[in-house]
């Protein structure tokens, strides 16, 4: 169960992106790495690009703020592993057996 994120909601127009991954792939970090604060996942969805490809969406924070938003390839490829579309993003929900 994720935790719950709507104290985080006022801030998001605050954000500015301080690194970008050196992958290609468009995941950010608002913040610099900071051990005395280690980051969390507080959301995890999966969206499509705006190709068409399927890629996995992890928001990270600590206690206070945002300070990462990680995109991964689920199947979209390494030269898609971009942005979804906003309207696509859904939770993630693991395959039950």
């Amino acid at each position: 169960m994720m935790p719950d994120i709507s104290r985080f909601v006022g801030g998001i127009d605050q954000l500015h992106a301080v690194s970008k991954c050196g992958c290609g792939c468009d995941s950010v970090d608002f913040a610099e790495k900071n051990p005395s604060q280690p980051s969390r996942i507080v959301a995890d969805g999966i969206g499509v690009t705006p190709k068409g490809g399927q890629v996995g969406v992890m928001v990270w924070a600590t206690d206070d703020s945002i300070t990462g938003l990680e995109i991964y390839d689920l199947g979209a490829g390494d030269s898609d592993t971009k942005l979804p579309v906003p309207q696509s993003i859904h939770s993630w929900e693991p395959n039950k057996t």
